[in-house]
């Protein structure tokens, strides 16, 4: 999007941040794009998902997903997440023009 039409996107920033995360600098992970604070910790999860699914010949991937899926379809849950997002979005969108 930000290619595109030069206006950041509700993503932009976060792979930065997530490095900024590996480096111990929390701060500037999350100004970078606080969506960090829920793709960290979700990528955590998936990875010792993966790695315990693997070796314990589980599907626990499946079972996350479909977990995840029947919170996210909970109306509340659903319009918690589309308000943190575009408060992200805001909050990138002052950043760029300010």
């Amino acid at each position: 999007m930000r290619s595109v039409t030069g206006v950041p996107c509700p993503a932009c920033g976060t792979t930065r941040g997530l490095l900024h995360l590996l480096h111990g600098e929390a701060w500037q992970a999350v100004v970078s794009n606080p969506n960090v604070l829920i793709v960290a910790p979700a990528a955590l999860v998936f990875t010792f998902a993966l790695v315990g699914g693997w070796l314990c010949r589980k599907p626990f991937t499946q079972q996350i997903y479909a977990q995840v899926q029947r919170v996210l379809s909970r109306k509340r849950v659903f319009a918690a997440f589309v308000a943190w997002e575009l408060c992200v979005w805001a909050f990138l969108l002052f950043r760029h023009f300010h």
